[in-house]
């Protein structure tokens, strides 16, 4: 198949399972209407728990195609052969199934809270949800290079809630223990959580956090670049079945 029909294919997978639409599609929106159910407030607050509830959906979501299910096409022989299409291909994937979730997000806190953001607002939340999105990717890619087949999807699942968690995606920030919160920014979604609050809030860019989340970026690209060539080099002694990156 091509990178565009295993990236449908990979989809219709999400989209037709009940699990996997409730987790990776319906949750983030639940878990904002919880919130502010909860918490309630004016719009900045408003704006704050839709910039969280985006920034779950990608997270959610992206150890799951980008660790797990990349993990496993490299032993299904259906998938894309070459492992650039293989990671392009869950790549569109990721990028549906984080489309499909945020536009619930974003339907269901236009019709249960006051959030408002200005074209401009709108434009740099998304930039910083792209932007720590690349770091979260790579950073799933890596896993899948580095860790077993057979314990990569515990790995992957417990990683995933660990970033969620301690980023205060599920549990505001201001309900953390200070010292978890403290501990927390050994994790990129800790950095990554400040640029996009930053731009719900509309406050001014936080460079600080964004040159963090810049470094775990270089250190995740140079850990899959040497867990690729690892794994090809494996292969060739007939251990892992990875095609090569051309």
């Amino acid at each position: 198949m091509t990178v565009r029909q295993s990236a449908l294919a990979y989809l219709r997978e999400v989209y037709l399972s009940v699990g996997s639409v409730f987790f990776y599609v319906l949750a983030p929106s639940i878990v904002f209407a919880v919130i502010w159910a909860l918490r309630g407030g004016n719009t900045l607050n408003a704006n704050f728990f839709l910039a969280s509830a985006l920034m779950f959906a990608v997270v959610a979501s992206a150890l799951d195609q980008m660790s797990i299910r990349l993990a496993e096409d490299r032993d299904d022989r259906t998938a894309p052969h070459r492992e650039r299409d293989r990671i392009f291909a869950r790549l569109w994937a990721w990028v549906g199934i984080v489309l499909g979730a945020s536009l619930v997000v974003i339907l269901v806190a236009a019709v249960t809270s006051p959030m408002s953001l200005s074209v401009s607002g709108w434009l740099r939340l998304f930039f910083s949800l792209v932007l720590g999105a690349v770091s979260i990717g790579f950073g799933a890619v890596t896993l899948s290079f580095w860790i077993a087949p057979d314990q990569i999807s515990r790995w992957s699942k417990i990683g995933s809630f660990v970033l969620i968690l301690g980023a205060g995606l599920i549990v505001p920030p201001f309900m953390l223990p200070a010292l978890l919160w403290q501990l927390a920014n050994i994790l990129p979604t800790r950095h990554y959580t400040d640029i996009v609050w930053a731009s719900g809030f509309g406050w001014p860019w936080p460079w600080a956090p964004t040159l963090w989340l810049g470094l775990f970026t270089v250190g995740f690209v140079v850990a899959a670049i040497v867990g690729a060539y690892r794994a090809t080099h494996r292969h060739r002694h007939g251990i892992a079945p990875v095609d090569g990156l051309s």
